[in-house]
């Protein structure tokens, strides 16, 4: 869990984190999910229904995505560099039904597909060996 002041800030932590994971042939792709707002700190650790929906959030999300809640994707919709994906509303366990995003960097979708591909060769081999 990672918490952070700056919307895009927080997208480029968890871009980033979602990348390095992918590309390391040891590691398991992560799952992130973001949400905004306020929330407690209590002896070094984070409380409040902000960091419940981003547990929520997390629980939905494929290997190697970030799936955000509505209020970052609207913070951060014109934020160049970036490509956001409707997922439809989802129900979230004790939050209800939510509209959630999957951002990606905004990139040439062959260079995407090609980083997918090395991925998934890498995880094959992984099994075979």
């Amino acid at each position: 869990m990672f918490a952070v002041d700056d919307p895009a800030a927080a997208v480029d932590i968890a871009l980033s984190l979602a990348e390095s994971y992918r590309r390391d042939d040891e590691l398991s792709d992560v799952r992130v999910g973001l949400a905004a707002g306020p929330v407690v700190t209590r002896e070094g650790d984070l409380f409040g229904p902000v960091v419940n929906r981003a547990s929520r959030i997390v629980n939905i999300a494929f290997p190697g995505t970030v799936v955000c809640s509505p209020e970052l994707q609207e913070a951060l919709e014109d934020q160049e560099g970036l490509d956001w994906r409707s997922i439809g509303h989802r129900g979230l366990k004790d939050i209800g039904r939510l509209q959630l995003y999957v951002v990606r960097w905004a990139d040439d979708p062959g260079r995407i597909r090609s980083r997918l591909e090395e991925s998934q060769a890498r995880r094959s081999a992984r099994r075979e060996a």
